[in-house]
């Protein structure tokens, strides 16, 4: 699976874009772990394990996260 987006920024007004993204993934043999949504120390909203992953931790684990970052210069 693969996602495109199309950004427009104003190159008047910045200089580069930055983009940071965090992606949560499991195999599709397993089953779907609930996500929530939660913001962290740093103020950023990320998607984290559901409460019934701390009921049930065993039914979460083979969530796996993979964070991606990149700067684009608009010059």
């Amino acid at each position: 699976m693969s996602r495109d987006l199309i950004f427009y920024v104003d190159r008047t007004r910045f200089d580069s874009v930055r983009f940071l993204v965090s992606l949560s993934y499991n195999k599709l043999s397993e089953s779907p772990v609930p996500l929530v949504f939660a913001v962290g120390a740093d103020q950023r909203i990320s998607a984290a394990p559901g409460p019934g992953c701390r009921a049930e931790p065993q039914a979460c684990e083979g969530l796996t996260t993979t964070d991606l970052g990149t700067e684009f210069s608009l010059w």
